[in-house]
């Protein structure tokens, strides 16, 4: 035990001792490294004694310096601008109605009206075959009288000789055979409105005569011209076809009054006629 203890000292300061010469040895070395590095040996010439030394600079030549210009950078092309077109402006769609076609109503009178002579009130009935010509003769001037006393004139004179009454007696009937010669010569028609614009307006006239031409129906145009009255054209042209019928007097069977009316297509009566048929076809007073 004892002999353990006394190897292990002995280890311990051997090493201990090779530590410390191993550190002085470095120490030494350091040391003798350090001061051999600060001494600057002179500079002793062989021939000269030693003198200061000076020291010159000399400047190098100048080498003529090439001017590199360096271009200045180019600003960079703008992108080109894309143009921008406007839109056309989209006119707005207008709903255009389209005129509806002028439906002209003819005006019409209640019914056809022909121009025609006054149908006889009161019409003569032939006598019996059996009478004789003063019994004829006899009623006739009963009936007169008896005209008379309803119109409250004086009764004629029962003693007057017949032939002055025959004209009287006979007004009936000869007014019946004028009505129906006219008819025979073409004296008569029916006008009807077809159609009427503000200018431009068409009428038939219909009418009778002994002849094919005047038996048969007209359809007249009528143009009132720019700013024109197409009623009052429409009459104009109504009474320029009467007046080729009936230069004089005619009687017109007017449905708005419901009788007939005696007039006249004479030129001095032209106004007075072309008002009353402004009244027959288009109203007013």
């Amino acid at each position: 035990m004892q002999f353990s203890n006394s190897l292990s000292a002995r280890k311990r300061r051997r090493t201990a001792i090779g530590i410390a010469l191993s550190v002085l040895l470095h120490v030494g070395l350091f040391a003798l490294i350090w001061s051999q590095v600060d001494e600057v040996p002179p500079l002793v010439s062989a021939n000269q004694p030693a003198a200061p030394l000076q020291v010159t600079f000399l400047t190098p030549p100048k080498t003529p310096s090439t001017a590199i210009t360096v271009p200045p950078p180019k600003a960079p092309t703008p992108p080109p601008k894309q143009v921008v077109r406007p839109k056309a402006a989209t006119q707005p769609k207008v709903a255009v109605r389209r005129p509806a076609k002028p439906t002209t109503t003819a005006r019409l009178s209640p019914a056809p009206s022909p121009i025609q002579a006054t149908p006889p009130a009161e019409q003569i009935k032939p006598a019996p075959p059996q009478m004789d010509m003063s019994t004829m003769l006899n009623a006739a001037r009963d009936r007169r009288r008896a005209e008379a006393e309803a119109e409250g004139r004086p009764d004629p004179d029962p003693g007057a000789p017949v032939a002055s009454n025959a004209p009287a007696d006979n007004a009936v009937a000869v007014s019946n055979i004028q009505f129906l010669t006219q008819r025979s010569q073409g004296g008569g028609g029916v006008f009807q409105i077809l159609n009427k614009g503000p200018r431009i307006a068409q009428y038939a006239f219909r009418g009778w005569g002994a002849t094919n031409r005047e038996n048969r129906r007209q359809v007249i145009n009528v143009d009132a011209g720019v700013d024109g009255d197409i009623n009052a054209a429409i009459v104009k042209s109504m009474i320029a076809l009467i007046r080729k019928r009936y230069p004089g007097d005619f009687k017109w069977d007017s449905q708005r009054l419901g009788r007939l009316v005696e007039l006249s297509a004479r030129e001095t009566d032209g106004p007075a006629l072309q008002a009353f048929l402004m009244r027959e076809f288009f109203g007013g007073s």
